[in-house]
């Protein structure tokens, strides 16, 4: 069987470490191309200056590179507002949105919350105290209690990740003030309507609101799986939904 090309870019704060689990699951079924964002692997160097559109043509540069005759591409959480950003050609097939961030408003989380996050993060950029905080033992003592991550994971987080890029990012999922405007392409939904991080009810009528093209997938997927293996990602997206993402992919190309 011949796989599709799919391009995937990770969520934030991950990378392909942490996500080595569904990057195995989806081998199965497609080639796998996962391209890691600028800080997010010391592999790939920061950007000089970062924003969603410098996150976008790093990526539109990398499949430029890649030169897929044609291909999928897929965002996680903030990585769909990335993807999306790209003006695709006659290459692109579709674009799956994995529990998509489509703008501060897609957060579940209060005002007052998004203020007391939003202050904190501009102050630690504001006073350049990113890599202090980051080798702050009680900053990564506390990292796990926030999300109940695994030491293993958040020590990933720590070691791979750059300070600056972590906060510059953050700060920017939470002020960003761009309007997701959506593509004539398909699109494929996957979410959980449980989701604790972003609001799945909203993401959901603003796809249907603007999407002519949309097949929905309803998952339990956490948006921060604490054991991210592939034996996990095998469960909560199974494959008769990945194959109902293909065929309707497929349909759409005759």
């Amino acid at each position: 069987m011949i796989k599709n090309n799919l391009v995937v870019v990770h969520s934030f704060p991950t990378n392909s470490i942490l996500l080595s689990g569904l990057i195995e699951y989806l081998n199965d079924y497609f080639k796998v191309y996962f391209i890691d964002l600028p800080g997010f692997m010391k592999e790939v160097p920061p950007l000089s200056e970062i924003s969603f559109n410098a996150y976008s043509q790093f990526v539109e540069c990398k499949l430029k590179d890649l030169n897929l005759e044609s291909y999928l591409v897929a965002g996680i959480s903030f990585g769909f507002t990335v993807i999306n950003d790209i003006q695709y050609d006659s290459r692109c097939k579709g674009i799956i949105a994995i529990e998509p961030y489509i703008g501060p408003d897609s957060l579940k989380m209060s005002f007052f919350k998004k203020l007391i996050y939003k202050s904190f993060v501009k102050s630690i950029i504001l006073f350049n105290l990113s890599q202090a905080i980051w080798n702050n033992n009680f900053f990564r003592e506390s990292l796990p209690k926030l999300r109940n991550y695994p030491k293993d994971s958040i020590d990933i987080i720590l070691n791979q990740i750059e300070a600056k890029t972590f906060f510059e990012t953050a700060n920017l999922i939470i002020s960003n003030k761009n309007i997701c405007e959506f593509q004539d392409l398909p699109y494929v939904l996957i979410g959980n309507k449980d989701d604790k991080t972003v609001d799945y009810s909203y993401i959901l009528e603003t796809f249907k609101k603007n999407v002519k093209q949309l097949l929905v997938i309803e998952t339990t997927i956490d948006h921060y799986p604490k054991e991210p293996t592939k034996a996990y990602f095998k469960e909560k997206i199974p494959e008769e939904n990945v194959q109902k993402l293909v065929n309707f992919i497929s349909n759409r190309e005759t």
